[in-house]
């Protein structure tokens, strides 16, 4: 009896090869971060008074001076 062989050849799976190490990008150039300076010390707030304290009266506007004020255009 004859050996039928099929009209198409027969594919022997082959290993596929690895694929090639994927290519890492060369170290980026950057500084290193400057040091972190150290916290502030935490200053102790002032106590609280009881009795707020007065605020100070702005000082009263100058008064007017009208003569001043001519001559003053007068030397423009």
């Amino acid at each position: 009896m004859p050996i039928l062989t099929p009209p198409f050849p027969i594919l022997i799976p082959t290993p596929t090869p690895a694929p090639p190490p994927a290519l890492t990008p060369p170290p980026l150039l950057v500084p290193p971060p400057p040091p972190i300076p150290p916290p502030m010390p935490m200053f102790m707030p002032e106590p609280l008074r009881l009795t707020p304290m007065p605020k100070p009266l702005p000082p009263p506007p100058p008064p007017f001076n009208e003569k001043a004020l001519l001559s003053f255009r007068a030397e423009l």
